[in-house]
């Protein structure tokens, strides 16, 4: 038999809930980074339209405030990403520590030696073998 672990994480309870809580770190960093982008374009619009009217230290403080905020943009972004990252690979651990005690049920249960992934790329595969609406239903059952 086979299961298809993309439309279990899709189509689950426990597959939408951490992608929610993904979806949800995705965009609260992408709005801190964006937060900071608009100083820095605020930042670069003073200075580039004072341009005769600022003195040369107040300028050069100026284009020290803009590089440093750019090296900011950077680490947060390199920042958000990692954190991103952990918490999909945390998600994930949790998300397979609570299938392969299902899938191992499932196989008992249906007199199976092996469980595929759909992912594995086999040529055919006859639908009749797929389990993934069964191990859903399990996991969703399984709060």
């Amino acid at each position: 038999a086979f299961i298809d672990l993309q439309v279990i994480a899709s189509n689950s309870a426990a597959g939408k809930a951490a992608s929610t809580k993904l979806d949800e770190l995705t965009k609260k960093k992408s709005a801190e980074i964006g937060e900071k982008n608009k100083q820095l374009q605020a930042l670069t619009t003073k200075r580039d339209t004072s341009l005769g009217v600022m003195n040369d230290t107040a300028r050069a403080q100026l284009d020290k405030d803009i590089d440093k905020l750019q090296r900011d943009i950077q680490f947060s972004n390199s920042n958000a990403q990692a954190e991103v990252n952990e918490m999909q690979n945390e998600l994930q651990g949790e998300f397979q520590k609570r299938l392969i005690p299902i899938i191992e049920e499932l196989a008992k249960e249906k007199g199976l030696y092996l469980i595929f992934t759909a992912e594995s790329g086999f040529a055919y595969v006859h639908p009749g073998l797929n389990l993934s609406d069964e191990v859903i239903k399990r996991l969703d059952a399984k709060k």
